[in-house]
């Protein structure tokens, strides 16, 4: 039996995975630009630059594992 009968083409898994690149960099500067309420912003800015300069290192990762 196959484990996974009805898989989602190259071309759909290829586009989520670029949509979901894309949300990830948005919600990044969203948080650097705009913290949450109750988080001061020194702390609002460094969770942003190391989402989203250490998520495109797990990005690239995956472009190479999945490609």
């Amino acid at each position: 039996m196959d484990p996974a009968p009805h898989r989602y083409g190259f071309v759909f898994r290829a586009v989520v995975l670029i949509l979901s690149l894309a949300a990830h960099g948005i919600l990044s500067k969203y948080i650097y630009a705009h913290p949450p309420v109750g988080v001061p912003s020194e702390q609002s800015e460094t969770g942003g630059m190391i989402m989203y300069y250490g998520g495109d290192m797990v990005e690239i990762v995956l472009i190479f594992l999945f490609c």
